[in-house]
């Protein structure tokens, strides 16, 4: 179990004048990242200590989440240490995230929400001989490398997409211009586009519906409202609801209308309407904006709401005090780069790609973190055994090789 040393032990990581000697020291879950715990402070007296293959499980709320261990580190009481001795160590650390949820059911109901040693003791773990152990580690091991590969494709898109961005919404597709200006805030930029403000392009600005959210009926449209809209845009798929239809009629959205959200954490947040998301009606604290379709395609305007422009504007307009608030007025002076609308629809129509790439990689992703919490099921609990597995995983594997190989000579090409 962790215990916390002196507060006088502890500096942070980088400090340079003091705490130079000691070891990267965290207090609990929060400082778990991807694989690996990211310390931001270190103790030149710790308490207790973890090596390089422990791993660790918070004791205090959210009781459960776990972490490997890379290097030595001294941990707080927020955190247990775990180390497994007479079992293979890869296996006990997917058996420990498969029954780690018994954790979080044993320490429900107190005050406090937290477990400590007895209950770490006494947790139950099945455990195949050793044999066994290695073959089912060999599994979870294979899927959870391919999830890790699916990140990594995924963060590299998201990088090549932001470049992309920047580089579509300043300079233009690529060999299309050859005369340039200089404008200000904007930098160089091809000497043909124009500096409009979104209101010059748009009917005029609409508020949204004052009405109730309600629980979500299938035969009435969705009701969207500012905590519906992700950081990239997408609608989430949790929470819907829906709204008196007599409270939002003339609130219907049309394909290619667009939406900014003008109060709260969220402000500049927008959300492009799409036929994919079906039919919506929109609430209060947003904002619709209507293109106007022989000047600006909605799909460009945004794709501009995603630029470093567009985020800078933004936080300037942002005004101090409990609420930040942007109003339809300020949105409408937005300041945009416009080309022609062929110029639009090319840019529009590379981002896509990528985006589409992006998905791809995500539902990929998604299929491959059901299919190891159906075989985890499958094998911690002895329901099927390793031999037959293994070979489906290396017939698996092989095929994924190959679809690697040929997605990466179409990228190339």
């Amino acid at each position: 179990m962790g215990q916390s040393p002196p507060g006088v032990t502890i500096f942070d990581l980088h400090d340079e004048d003091e705490g130079r000697d000691g070891l990267p020291f965290i207090q609990g879950n929060a400082e778990f990242g991807a694989r690996f715990p990211v310390p931001r402070k270190r103790c030149i007296r710790p308490l207790k200590i973890v090596d390089q293959g422990d791993f660790l499980i918070s004791v205090r709320a959210p009781v459960g989440h776990t972490s490997r261990v890379n290097t030595p580190l001294a941990i707080g009481r927020g955190l247990a240490a775990i180390r497994f001795v007479g079992a293979d160590s890869s296996f006990g650390w997917h058996t420990l995230n498969h029954v780690r949820e018994d954790l979080g059911r044993v320490s429900q109901g107190s005050t406090f929400e937290a477990i400590g040693r007895t209950e770490l003791r006494t947790l139950a773990l099945g455990l195949p001989p050793l044999s066994e152990q290695r073959a089912i580690a060999a599994v979870l091991d294979s899927i959870d490398e391919a999830i890790e590969r699916s990140d990594e494709v995924i963060s590299a898109t998201e990088d090549l997409r932001d470049t992309l961005l920047h580089e579509l919404l300043t300079r233009g597709l690529p060999g299309q211009h050859s005369e340039w200006k200089v404008v200000s805030g904007h930098g160089t930029i091809p000497a043909s586009w124009k500096v409009i403000r979104l209101g010059d392009v748009c009917d005029r600005p609409e508020y949204g519906a004052n009405a109730p959210a309600l629980p979500f009926d299938h035969n009435l449209p969705r009701y969207v409202r500012i905590t519906d809209i992700a950081d990239d845009g997408r609608l989430l798929s949790e929470d819907r609801r829906s709204a008196d239809p007599k409270r939002t009629r003339g609130f219907e959205l049309s394909v290619g209308d667009l939406l900014f959200a003008r109060s709260g954490v969220s402000v500049g947040r927008t959300y492009l309407h799409r036929s994919g998301n079906g039919p919506c009606v929109y609430a209060g604290y947003l904002i619709r904006f209507r293109a106007l379709p022989d000047v600006v395609l909605p799909e460009f305007l945004e794709r501009w709401t995603r630029s470093q422009f567009y985020g800078r504007w933004v936080r300037s307009m942002r005004r101090s005090g409990a609420q930040p608030n942007v109003n339809a007025t300020e949105y409408s002076s937005l300041p945009i780069l416009l080309p022609s609308l062929a110029e639009q629809q090319g840019i529009a129509d590379v981002l896509d790609s990528v985006d589409a790439a992006i998905e791809r990689a995500r539902d990929e992703r998604h299929a491959l973190h059901e299919s190891r919490t159906s075989i985890a099921e499958a094998l911690l609990t002895g329901r099927v055994r390793t031999a037959s597995l293994c070979r489906q995983v290396h017939r698996w594997e092989r095929n994924c090789d190959a679809e690697e190989h040929h997605e990466a000579k179409s990228w190339n090409e």
